[in-house]
């Protein structure tokens, strides 16, 4: 009987020391390291596009008077050139074309001729009668024998395809105004004024 109690109580041991080690196992507690890494980036900012014309309108949009462009007493025949410089004073590339109106009863009589990349020249005396524009070198990008729309709200197309224009970079359009050889003689002491819109819009824009 004793031995027999001796072995359950043996056994008993065995199963609570069993018991106690896997508590030990259950219960244990362990250590995981960790670690955080930050990154800031630097300054993100919008480009900016900024068509001037005659190095003038710094900033969106606006209009100027270009006084030079100007010629009086005009005969038939007679041609005056002008050249618009067309800037990106931008940060970001752009593509522009160009419309263009006229206003007043000599708008019927003109004709007009527009060159991108021409360097404008005249020639010729108010005295003579002779007055002849011309644009150099340059590519033609408007020239019609008849007259440009007098309806600012369908503008002529001057520039009618897309011409790229880098940042900082600056295009000349050499324009000839000449009055119809053949412009009657109602005209005479007609005036007008034209009126050139250039549109810029950002590279690879539908």
């Amino acid at each position: 009987m004793s031995r027999h109690r001796a072995r359950r109580s043996g056994l008993l041991r065995a199963v609570l020391s069993l018991g106690l080690l896997v508590g030990v196992g259950v219960s244990g507690t362990m250590a995981y390291w960790t670690d955080q890494a930050t990154v800031t980036t630097g300054q993100l900012a919008a480009g900016r596009l900024d068509l001037t014309l005659n190095g003038q309108l710094a900033g969106p949009g606006g209009s100027t008077t270009d006084t030079t462009f100007a010629v009086g007493d005009l005969v038939p025949g007679e041609s005056f050139a002008r050249a618009i410089s067309v800037g990106n004073a931008g940060t970001v590339p752009l593509d522009y074309t160009a419309v263009s109106h006229t206003n007043g009863t000599l708008g019927p009589g003109l004709r007009w001729t527009v060159v991108a990349g021409g360097a404008a020249s005249n020639a010729g005396s108010s005295a003579n009668g002779d007055r002849t524009g011309t644009c150099t070198g340059g590519t033609t990008t408007f020239s019609s024998a008849s007259a440009i729309s007098a309806n600012a709200a369908a503008p002529t197309p001057v520039v009618p395809a897309r011409r790229p224009l880098a940042a900082g970079a600056s295009e000349t359009l050499c324009v000839i105004v000449r009055l119809d050889p053949s412009a009657p003689s109602s005209l005479q002491g007609a005036t007008a004024t034209a009126t050139f819109v250039v549109n810029g819009v950002q590279r690879g824009a539908p």
